[in-house]
């Protein structure tokens, strides 16, 4: 019989669930930042172009495009936890 994910995280030690947590977290940002970048480049805009579009300055943008950590680039974490 398969088991859940839920109960596979849940009967993991605090520290492992918070760093699952934290890595998920990291990786979405850099999901969500390379979509956004995608999405500008798709549409051939410039940040400021983009910017203009949405009537705030080019700043937010460029900040939107990078995640919040250095990027990895969507890599494989290869260190064991």
């Amino acid at each position: 019989m398969g088991r859940y994910l839920d109960d596979v995280i849940n009967s993991l030690p605090a520290e492992r669930k918070t760093a699952i947590a934290t890595d998920s977290r990291n990786k979405f940002d850099e999901m969500l930042a390379y979509a956004a970048q995608r999405i500008r480049k798709d549409v051939d805009k410039r940040q400021a172009q983009a910017a203009k579009n949405v009537s705030t300055e080019p700043n937010p943008v460029s900040q939107a495009e990078m995640p919040s950590d250095p990027p990895s680039r969507l890599g494989v974490d290869t260190k064991k936890h």
